[in-house]
């Protein structure tokens, strides 16, 4: 029986309509329906991956779009080890929007946080109105991984979260490193402060 070594839980922003659900299915399960009915709350998907020899479960809680539901979306950020924030690239008010859970996101927690920038819907390039440049500036001043793909045509869809699960992979392989020289610096100070006392 193969033993998941990490789990990641992963949250997907972005604005209803911007294909959350579908690129999130298309990752899973490999399926692409036309029609989707907008998300109520969030849902949860997983799939594994093999990373470095292990086995890597990815949880993606994909989250509600409608502004309706956006005073709970925040709710599901609780121990998120990322969030993949998708807008459409043929909607500029869809891009602004991810501008916005962006924020959100970034917000919540005290500690930064790996965040992947998708812009979806690559099939309609032609009706495009987010230009790439645009887009992967906006990424690259902020720190955030840009990809641009198509949930309907799977384009690049498995590259992302297969980066994503690289990228997490080795920030838990740092973190206890850090963690452990933090606990030996704050001992270090204990004892200098010990030695005041005595003295």
């Amino acid at each position: 029986m193969t033993q998941i070594s990490r789990q990641f839980k992963i949250v997907v922003l972005g604005k209803s309509g911007v294909g959350k659900t579908c690129l999130s299915l298309r990752f899973c399960q490999e399926k692409f329906y036309q029609t989707q009915d907008a998300t109520v709350g969030a849902s949860l998907l997983t799939k594994t991956l093999k990373i470095e020899g292990n086995e890597i479960k990815m949880q993606l809680w994909d989250t509600a779009g409608q502004e309706r539901y956006e005073s709970m979306t925040p709710m599901y950020f609780r121990s998120s080890a990322a969030a993949v924030v998708v807008y459409d690239i043929t909607s500029k008010q869809s891009f602004e929007k991810a501008k916005f859970w962006i924020n959100q996101f970034q917000n919540f927690f005290s500690e930064d946080k790996t965040i992947f920038l998708v812009g979806n819907k690559l099939d309609l390039s032609d009706k495009r109105k987010v230009e790439t440049s645009v887009a992967n500036e906006f990424a690259q001043r902020n720190g955030f991984v840009f990809f641009e793909a198509s949930a309907k045509t799977g384009d690049n869809v498995v590259p992302i979260f297969e980066k994503l699960a690289n990228v997490l992979v080795q920030e838990t392989q740092e973190t206890p490193k850090t963690q452990k020289q933090i606990l030996q610096h704050n001992i270090k100070v204990a004892e200098k402060e010990k030695q005041k006392d005595c003295c």
